[in-house]
């Protein structure tokens, strides 16, 4: 025995400790990466929601047109006049169209504002993710300091 062997079973839990630091700060890191990573999914996902809704309700307000424009038709083909309940149908069929784009258009965005908030949310879990990081580390050393001066 040469009395140094408390001193090299220190300075090996010492490396060891401070391997699994490094390596949990890896890891950390890692996870704060796919954090980032699903936040920018969810911000696409809330741009093709809207892109999605614009796009229904231009064709629910084409539709609208349409059925608009048949109805006239119609009216026009029976020898009525364009008064009366006749004009009310054709307001009422405009009216409905409206309302079913304007809902269209109103479900995307509220389909928008949900993939945002959970962008915001995978954030927020990246950010602190990335705060402990350092502190861990910091702790795990000052551990480690501690272990090998309480071997000398």
């Amino acid at each position: 025995m040469t009395g140094f062997e408390p001193l090299i079973a220190a300075g090996l839990s010492a490396a060891s400790s401070a391997v699994g630091a490094i390596s949990q700060a890896q890891q950390a890191s890692a996870q704060a990466g796919f954090q980032e990573h699903q936040a920018n999914i969810e911000k696409q996902n809330a741009f093709l929601a809207r892109e999605a809704a614009g796009f229904a309700a231009a064709g629910q307000r084409e539709q609208g047109r349409r059925a608009l424009a048949r109805q006239r038709s119609n009216i026009g083909r029976s020898g009525l006049q364009l008064a009366g309940t006749p004009l009310a149908v054709i307001e009422d069929l405009a009216v409905a169209a409206e309302t079913e784009a304007l809902t269209k258009e109103f479900e995307g965005e509220i389909n928008a504002r949900g993939a945002e908030l959970r962008a915001q949310e995978a954030l927020f879990r990246a950010n602190q993710t990335k705060s402990g990081i350092g502190a861990g580390l910091l702790g795990d050393f000052l551990q480690i300091g501690s272990g090998v001066a309480g071997a000398l």
